[in-house]
């Protein structure tokens, strides 16, 4: 089973996305902030990153900068709400 990463900090958002990917047979974890996020690929073997743009602390930007250091492969979708 493929295991993805939901990363936003609205969490409705969040779950919107974990509820659909999972029904479609995927399991899925959930990270409300950049830290969380960093703490959870440190101890998950994980196939892809769905990763909020703008979130407070560390944005999705920077975060993906990090990620990209410390794992070139993973795969990772950026999502934002623009209003």
């Amino acid at each position: 089973m493929h295991r993805i990463l939901v990363v936003d900090d609205e969490q409705h958002i969040g779950w919107v996305i974990s509820k659909a990917l999972e029904k479609d047979g995927y399991e899925v974890l959930e990270a409300a902030n950049g830290e969380d996020c960093l703490c959870k690929l440190e101890n998950q073997c994980l196939d892809l990153v769905i990763l909020d743009i703008r979130m407070p602390g560390t944005d999705g930007l920077e975060l993906l900068k990090r990620l990209r250091k410390s794992n070139r492969d993973l795969p990772v979708i950026m999502i934002t709400a623009a209003f």
